[in-house]
């Protein structure tokens, strides 16, 4: 018998299927951002990633996200709380994307160090590893405690699209 082959891939987020959603259902296309802006609006973020070339049998042994590529407007972390990610399967989005906060988030961040530190989270681990066999892992970021601060100022992660990652360990059989 063959010991298992260990394997690394790192996912960029699908620039195409990642967008964010206002709290009065405005798609805002290619845009993940997440926060209030200058309007007292939420806006969350869903991200997609392409996992099609994970084999469905592998066997999932680390998670480790790199969000680190963001800028920020206002004080998001101080106004609105701690970020989190939630398991979303969205594709399409739309309007009805747009979710209350709920328990059960996979990650969760506090300050922007947290954002901008690649980090393992064993959280991710068991959805992700629930998710193979399918050609998505899909995800939506909210702030939790509050939707806005209702000061007419942004207050906003603001993802790079292109630049939002997960890196994958995995053995196979």
């Amino acid at each position: 018998l063959l010991p298992p082959a260990i394997a690394q891939v790192t996912l960029n987020s699908i620039a195409g299927e990642s967008a964010s959603v206002l709290s009065d259902g405005t798609v805002k296309a290619q845009l993940p951002n997440v926060g209030d802006n200058g309007s007292d609006q939420g806006s969350q973020a869903f991200i997609s990633f392409d996992i099609s070339g994970i084999a469905a049998d592998a066997t999932i042994t680390e998670v480790k996200v790199d969000f680190s590529s963001y800028d920020t407007l206002g004080s998001p972390f101080a106004n609105l709380g701690c970020l989190r990610m939630y398991p979303q399967n969205y594709q399409p989005i739309d309007a009805s994307d747009y979710t209350a906060p709920a328990p059960g988030a996979l990650v969760r961040w506090c300050s922007t160090g947290d954002l901008s530190a690649v980090s393992i989270e064993d959280g991710m681990k068991a959805e992700f590893q629930s998710t193979l066999g399918a050609t998505r892992f899909q995800v939506r970021i909210q702030f939790n405690e509050t939707e806005t601060n209702t000061d007419a100022i942004a207050d906003m992660v603001r993802l790079n699209k292109s630049n939002i990652n997960l890196i994958v360990t995995y053995t196979s059989p």
